[in-house]
């Protein structure tokens, strides 16, 4: 899912140093044709992590997410509550620390098709039928498309 500017796949490492392990990812090109010819060889794990996080959490609330929200909804259950739907995803966000990691996991693979790391940043696509997928997902209730 994590990949550098270049195209190439980051793939996930770690390293220790007395008793503390750092995470992190690393270009697969780095270790193929050298790191030298690669504009972002490694990136720390936790900071990337954080960064997508942030950027779901932040959808999750959007305005324009919620209406494409209800619409999926709607087009799933035509008699769909459209108030409920707000209040089960606006649930989400301030519960996200309490989730398992797994779960959080789950959700941003539902989410999240692609995330591209570049020397000035990130660039995170997300997934045209993340939201259906989430909102299959947090209510269950509903008959799947």
């Amino acid at each position: 899912m994590i990949f550098a500017d270049d195209g190439w796949a980051m793939t996930p490492g770690a390293t220790r140093k007395s008793d503390k392990r750092y995470r992190y990812y690393v270009n697969t090109a780095s270790m193929k044709i050298g790191k030298e010819a690669c504009s972002v060889s490694r990136v720390p794990a936790g900071e990337i992590e954080a960064a997508v996080i942030a950027q779901v959490r932040k959808v999750l609330q959007a305005p324009e997410v919620m209406s494409q929200a209800i619409s999926e909804v709607v087009a799933l259950e035509p008699a769909a509550d459209a108030q409920q739907v707000i209040r089960t995803l606006q649930s989400i966000a301030p519960v996200w620390d309490e989730l398992f990691p797994a779960e959080q996991a789950r959700i941003i693979q539902l989410l999240v098709e692609r995330v591209t790391v570049s020397p000035t940043g990130l660039l995170i696509d997300l997934k045209a039928a993340g939201m259906r997928g989430l909102i299959q997902t947090v209510m269950p209730e509903r008959k799947a498309a």
